[in-house]
């Protein structure tokens, strides 16, 4: 039978028009999403979405249920915000939070936020260091930092944010003029550029079928090789190379084709929130709250 959680996911979803955006913002994966609003469907005997291009739309069915869910969850938003309330009047909205953030998710998810933050809580001083680097609390600068690995340090208090699946990705420009490979092997006659990530260069790369699950092995030639994927995202659109990148980032981009599709990488990619274990801050409520808010029900 379904839950409260599942009707708050398909408001998300129908909104969103994505199970991806949506896994995005409730910090979990694409197929989970799907699975529990395939289960919500097959509880309610009724169709919610269908899909149109690259756009999921609910159907009759579901634009009532939308419309109902919505109208209640102006009750569940007042609740939430009178608990917020009595947190803020018990607490001193005054402070400092030194923040690390990578550029990539910072720019799409947390910078848009900040004029609203520093408009709601101006006594709460904010220093963001947009770096994609590997920290240590031990050191004592960073309040809050958001990572693409999981740390080694358990005693750091984490929450996974997203799981992020990666592809190959060129623009139609470059099928255009040099075609698209049809296997890996046929990579190695393709102009293609690769990552690293906190400064490890990758070897090679292992792609998994995603129906046979048989494995095959690519090796990199490391001839171009960049550390940021916001530019590595200029460099796809630029219609010169194929690079690797994360989905999410082409998920509305007619002009991006997906290489390979047909293929998986070996290589997970989750984003954390860590916070540092040595300070309490009760800034760092505020912070939290207002994230909270903006990003899950």
């Amino acid at each position: 039978m379904y839950q409260l959680d599942d009707l708050l996911l398909f408001v998300a979803v129908a909104e969103n028009k994505s199970f991806l955006k949506t896994a995005l913002q409730f910090g979990t994966s694409q197929p989970t999403v799907s699975r529990r609003i395939k289960s919500l469907t097959e509880d309610l005997g009724h169709q919610l979405f269908i899909s149109e291009g690259k756009h999921l739309v609910t159907t009759e069915f579901g634009a009532v249920l939308y419309s109902i869910i919505k109208e209640k969850m102006a009750y569940l938003d007042e609740l939430k915000r009178a608990v917020d309330e009595l947190i803020l009047d018990n607490s001193r909205e005054a402070g400092h939070l030194n923040i690390l953030l990578p550029p990539l998710i910072a720019e799409d998810f947390i910078t848009p936020l900040i004029p609203e933050f520093n408009q709601k809580y101006p006594n709460i001083s904010l220093f963001l260091d947009y770096d994609l680097r590997k920290i240590d609390f031990d050191g004592g600068l960073y309040d809050l930092a958001i990572v693409f690995y999981m740390p080694t340090n358990q005693n750091q208090k984490i929450t996974k944010l997203i799981d992020s699946k990666l592809g190959l990705f060129c623009s139609k420009d470059y099928a255009d003029k040099y075609g698209l490979p049809n296997s890996i092997r046929e990579m190695e006659a393709h102009r293609y550029f690769c990552l690293t990530m906190y400064g490890e260069t990758l070897p090679h790369l292992k792609f998994i079928h995603n129906q046979t699950k048989e494995e095959e092995i690519f090796e990199l030639n490391n001839k171009l090789v960049l550390t940021d994927y916001k530019n590595a995202m200029l460099l796809i659109k630029s219609g010169e190379f194929i690079g690797a990148n994360h989905e999410f980032l082409f998920q509305d981009d007619d002009t991006i084709i997906r290489v390979l599709p047909e293929y998986d990488f070996d290589l997970k990619t989750s984003v954390y929130l860590l916070l540092n274990p040595y300070k309490k801050i009760q800034s760092l409520i505020f912070l939290l709250i207002f994230l909270n808010k903006n990003y899950v029900y």
